[in-house]
């Protein structure tokens, strides 16, 4: 997934970085969150290439619902 964000966001003529320092976040949060989960940036990046959260994270996202807090409040 990391290097499909990656390419995405070439082809826009973008970097993690420069997203990054627009919305207050270091390089190092940046590429951590395609990762790790982190919403705030999935959000953003989501956001800066025009695609949902769905085309952009599928294995995290499921019309725009985060998978991962789904399981976790499942669990419950």
């Amino acid at each position: 997934m990391e290097h499909y964000v990656v390419t995405i966001l070439k082809r826009r003529g973008m970097t993690l970085t420069q997203i990054g320092k627009k919305w207050g976040y270091s390089k190092a949060s940046m590429s951590k969150a395609l990762r790790v989960p982190h919403q705030a940036i999935e959000t953003i990046l989501a956001k800066e290439t025009g695609l949902s959260l769905d085309e952009l994270f599928p294995g995290r996202y499921i019309d725009g619902f985060p998978v991962y807090l789904k399981k976790e409040h499942d669990g419950e």
